[in-house]
């Protein structure tokens, strides 16, 4: 029996960026397991879903990835990865040529650069060091729910080719492409939702 109610997991500092109207419409009006698993969340969720949750109806992704998205990335510059590199709100202008677009709204960008700026540096460089060793391919395999993946069109983070390498794990997986940079939830939160809601 599945259980009716519906499990959201925010992981990371995103968990302030959807508009409150839109994360309760998701919530109340649908009976998934919403995991907010931007970028390296992936690894957390497969995980969580195969062996800790409880009975789930689906898992949703969005702009996330199973193992590193930068391959071409040489090893070495993991060492100039440094907590000093994450002080402070990120500027607007990087913001704008990483993970968000113009369209988004005053307000989102402001959350956002304070949800940055509240994580400390220390975890921030952890955070991005990580990125090159993860692999949850095995754990993503496990997983024996139906998955939704929500694809930014204009993701600059998160490339094609992870998706790829997910569909040929999972060829059944749905996937839908919004029109959207990396921070699609805070972004386009709407389509979001009725992705979701349609699952």
């Amino acid at each position: 029996m599945y259980h009716t109610r519906t499990f959201t997991i925010y992981l990371g500092n995103e968990h302030a960026l959807l508009k409150r109207k839109e994360a309760e419409a998701i919530n109340t009006t649908t009976d998934v397991c919403l995991k907010d698993a931007l970028c390296v969340g992936a690894v957390v969720a497969a995980t969580w879903v195969h062996d800790y949750a409880p009975p789930l109806r689906a898992l949703v992704l969005a702009v996330t990835f199973l193992r590193n998205p930068w391959p071409a990335v040489p090893r070495w510059v993991e060492a100039l990865i440094r907590p000093a590199l994450f002080t402070g709100r990120p500027p607007e202008s990087l913001m704008k040529a990483t993970v968000i677009d113009a369209e988004t709204p005053r307000e989102v960008i402001t959350l956002l650069r304070e949800a940055v700026k509240a994580v400390k540096p220390a975890v921030w460089a952890a955070r991005v060091k990580a990125i090159g060793h993860v692999d949850a391919r095995t754990e993503f395999a496990r997983v024996d729910v139906p998955i939704l993946y929500l694809r930014g069109k204009r993701d600059r983070i998160v490339g094609p080719r992870m998706l790829k390498e997910m569909r040929e794990i999972r060829p059944g997986m749905k996937v839908v492409v919004i029109d959207a940079p990396h921070q699609l939830l805070q972004c386009r939160p709407r389509e979001a939702s009725e992705a979701i809601k349609n699952i």
